[in-house]
């Protein structure tokens, strides 16, 4: 709820929320608060890039800071993953992702694209739109 509401807010005020709270505490707040959604939904990313949002950060530094944020929750997560379920690094596994990599590839360069293309407030914009996005399909996961 918290995304979607947020996000809808934002959107709809953009300039009326910032805060001016930086520093180790409340990175350290929202790097863990980001691990626990990722832990549980697999996106751990929403709540830095609310925080930034809210900071008032520019595309660019937004996305210097969320995307090596989220490599290094994956990274850690497929470790332990590797650590105390191995098994599920099976020729299924393997398979699945040599299938699935030049599509993830091929997003991918066309996310970097659509980003070098993109203003600063459309940029915001997509990024609360898939916020509330995200919010409402793990909203649906919890109800389902």
């Amino acid at each position: 709820m918290f995304l979607i509401v947020y996000s809808m807010f934002v959107l709809l005020k953009p300039h009326s929320l910032r805060i001016k709270l930086s520093g180790w505490k409340p990175a350290l707040a929202v790097g863990a608060a980001g691990g626990i959604v990722g832990g549980f939904s697999a996106f751990p990313g929403s709540m830095p890039v609310a925080y930034l949002g809210l900071r008032g950060m520019s595309k660019a530094e937004t996305r210097g800071i969320t995307q090596p944020y989220i490599l290094a929750l994956q990274l850690i997560s497929l470790g332990i993953i590797a650590l105390t379920h191995f098994a599920v690094f099976d020729k299924q596994f393997w398979l699945l992702w040599a299938l699935t990599l030049p599509a993830v590839l091929l997003g991918s360069a066309t996310g970097v694209g659509l980003y070098r293309r993109m203003s600063e407030v459309n940029f915001r914009r997509a990024v609360l739109i898939l916020l509330i996005i995200s919010g409402v399909s793990l909203l649906a996961k919890t109800l389902t």
